[in-house]
Parts: C-alpha cells; structure tokens; sequence
C-alpha cells in the first residue's frame, strides 16, 4: 500500500483506535467487575453452579485481542509518520501530521500555527506535489476538496 492509501486510511485508523481504546476500557471494568465477586461455592446459595471462569477467560482473551488491534493500529500510524518525515520537512510536515493525525481542516491549523488559511492551504499543497513526486498516484485535485 502505497502513502497515498496510507494517508486516505489514516483518519479512519485514528478513529479505529479511539473506538478499540474504548472497548478495552470496558473489558476492564467487566473485568474488575468479577474480580470483586466472590466465586466460593460455601457463599452461594439456591443450589445454582456460577462458574464464571469461561467468562473471566473470554474477557482476558478479547483484552489480548483488542490491545493486539490498537497496537497493530499504532504501528501502522507510526510508519506512515517516518514515511512523511522522509519526505516533508518543517511547516509542510507539521500541516500535513495536523491534517491526516490530528483531523484538523485548514482553518484549525491556521489558527494554531498562526497562518493564514490560504498559506495552509498553499502549503498543503506544496506538501501534496512533494508526495506525488515519491508516488504518482496521488490524485492531484486532492487539495482542492479539502
């Protein structure tokens, strides 16, 4: 996959993560939840089994898979960023990482680094041309539509 779908796929990433950081969170609390029952059978009553051992493994086992997940997630965030390093410098590398890591538009980014909205905009796009020369296929209207 090229930088081109890395960087159309990053914000959805970025929101995956967010949505798995919260799932993880629950885990967690279900989790902590059966630590503080008291599984002892003297301390049941009415004659029913409550084995919750399946569910605290069922429970420790979608941890593992949802930390894996954000952890592959990261990896792939933190690959697209060397790449973009390699190839942006300064105020187009810092425009582009607001724009595709941090999900601002141009007028949020302008605020923040104190530009106007147009040298955002011009910026961008120098930025743009920068990765259409590493790869071709970047679709060259890209910073008109956003």
């Amino acid at each position: 996959m090229g930088i081109k779908e890395e960087l159309f796929n990053l914000r959805q990433l970025s929101r995956t993560i967010d949505v798995k950081e919260r799932e993880l969170a629950q885990v967690g609390r279900y989790y902590k939840t059966l630590q503080g029952i008291d599984y002892s059978k003297e301390k049941l009553s009415g004659g029913l089994k409550c084995d919750f051992t399946d569910t605290v493994d069922k429970i420790i086992d979608l941890e593992r898979e949802i930390t894996a997940d954000i952890d592959e997630l990261c990896d792939k965030k933190e690959y697209l960023n060397k790449q973009l390093k390699k190839i942006l410098f300064g105020e187009e590398y810092l425009i582009i990482q607001m724009y595709f890591f941090e999900e601002m538009n141009n007028e949020e980014i302008a605020v923040k680094i104190n530009r106007s909205y147009s040298t955002v905009k011009r910026t961008k796009r120098k930025a743009f041309e920068k990765i259409l020369k590493v790869d071709p296929q970047w679709p060259t209207n890209m910073w008109y539509n956003s």
